[in-house]
């Protein structure tokens, strides 16, 4: 079993290992004990979450990526993306109608899990969330 706060926390702090300028990723997430092809994954959308709000929301700004997850249920657990970059700068990208391989790879991700992906956005900031079940419950620590 893999405790799936300090593995997220890690992958948020080599995240920000790459990272140069005034643009930083911040990561709050509850504990739990999931399998490790499970932690895996989650592994996979924090990145993708973090990566395309890097990619997307920060091309010529600075800013913070927050990114947190915690329990909401006896199988579930909810990671959230948000950022403080400038809403129209996000628009501008989101308006292209593209679909890139990092939202593939989210939504893939997503699927195994049995989640489900919302996006949303208002004047202030555009926000991600994502639902996740896990087949065998989650034990807190």
């Amino acid at each position: 079993m893999v405790e799936l706060g300090p593995y997220l926390n890690k992958i948020v702090s080599l995240i920000n290992s790459t990272l140069t300028g005034d643009v930083s990723v911040q990561g709050s997430f509850e504990n739990i004990t999931v399998k490790p092809h499970e932690a895996s994954t989650v592994g996979t959308i924090v990145n993708e979450l973090a990566t395309n709000a890097l990619k997307h929301s920060f091309k010529n700004s600075s800013g913070t990526v927050l990114l947190s997850g915690e329990r909401t249920g006896e199988s579930e657990y909810e990671i959230r993306c948000t950022d403080d970059a400038p809403i129209a700068a996000v628009k501008r990208v989101a308006s292209n109608g593209r679909v890139g391989l990092g939202l593939i790879i989210l939504a893939a991700s997503v699927q195994q899990l049995d989640g489900a992906m919302v996006a949303t956005n208002d004047e202030k900031c555009y926000a991600t969330r994502i639902g996740l079940r896990f087949s065998d419950g989650l034990t807190p620590l």
